[in-house]
């Protein structure tokens, strides 16, 4: 797994095409979604916050958890791996990343 920044100029729809069921998941004013690529067996995520809804402390975590298990789900129905790298440039989600309590606890068991 690799946790690095870097900048991209397709959407992540366009770039993950052809894929699979894309699951999106809400906690609090957390919004994750997953695009998994069938056909390149690479995935990616997408987190969004809703100004208007309540903050929820650690949904950022369990959002995260629930999309390795959705992407674990779809390597077993693949039977074949799928690489996921975190990407993002907000410092606020690097440091979440690089957090052992966080971030750092999925990453580091996938």
């Amino acid at each position: 797994m690799n946790v690095e920044a870097k900048a991209g100029s397709a959407t992540l729809a366009e770039k993950y095409k052809p894929r699979i069921k894309s699951p999106t998941f809400v906690i609090g004013s957390k919004i994750l979604s997953v695009i998994i690529n069938k056909r390149d067996r690479v995935a990616a995520t997408k987190i969004s916050t809703i100004d208007s809804a309540e903050k929820i402390p650690g949904a950022t975590t369990v959002l995260y958890k629930r999309a390795f298990e959705a992407i674990k789900q779809a390597a077993t129905i693949l039977g074949e791996p799928i690489e996921y790298t975190f990407s993002t440039r907000n410092p606020k989600m690097k440091d979440w990343a690089r957090h052992p309590e966080k971030g750092m606890t999925i990453f580091n068991g996938s």
